[in-house]
């Protein structure tokens, strides 16, 4: 998988293993999601500033420090 960075203006290869989830049930369907520490590492990676602020609630929520 490939993500943008839009500071750079370049694509970068994004190392995600989508065989590690988790799957939540929602209205009788299995929904898989990504782990959260895989996802911080996704949004570490592209770093846009949508991403830094959820990066800031999820570690928020979770009571942790943002040292991702």
């Amino acid at each position: 998988m490939w993500g943008y960075l839009e500071s750079s203006g370049t694509w970068v290869p994004l190392d995600i293993d989508f065989s590690r989830y988790a799957t939540l049930p929602l209205m009788g369907l299995a929904l898989p999601l990504m782990l959260k520490d895989d996802l911080v590492q996704y949004k570490s990676a592209l770093s846009r500033p949508v991403d830094l602020e959820d990066i800031r609630a999820i570690c928020e929520l979770e009571g942790t420090s943002n040292d991702y």
